[in-house]
């Protein structure tokens, strides 16, 4: 995304935006005083909590126990639907996996992929 026609933000190849902390204003202060005393900032809309604000560590902290739980209840789900046998041939999956990461992952691991 072009930071010039979206206002300065930025999208990352992760889904999030970024926004540089000189586009936040006054807003600024928040952000610098949440880094500074390591605490968080509920943001409220007539009183309501409609965000929050966290350190960067703080928020990768939460977004790896997130993939944490998703990963353990995905693996729940699989153990389940093997006890149940609904089961894939190996060739079935490594055809899902390779198909999934073409054009993600760099040629050197497409190769790889190839040869399992």
């Amino acid at each position: 995304m072009d930071a010039s026609a979206s206002g300065g933000l930025m999208a990352s190849s992760d889904g999030e935006t970024a926004v540089p902390i000189q586009r936040l204003g006054a807003g600024s202060a928040v952000v610098r005083d949440v880094v500074r005393l390591s605490r968080p900032a509920v943001i409220t809309d007539d009183g309501v909590p409609v965000a929050a604000i966290v350190d960067a560590a703080t928020y990768e902290m939460l977004r790896q126990d997130k993939a944490a739980d998703d990963l353990a209840a995905d693996l729940e789900r699989a153990l389940e639907a093997a006890d149940a046998g609904d089961l894939l041939e190996h060739d079935e999956v490594m055809d899902m996996v390779r198909e999934r990461f073409r054009g993600r992952v760099s040629p050197e691991i497409q190769r790889e992929l190839d040869r399992l």
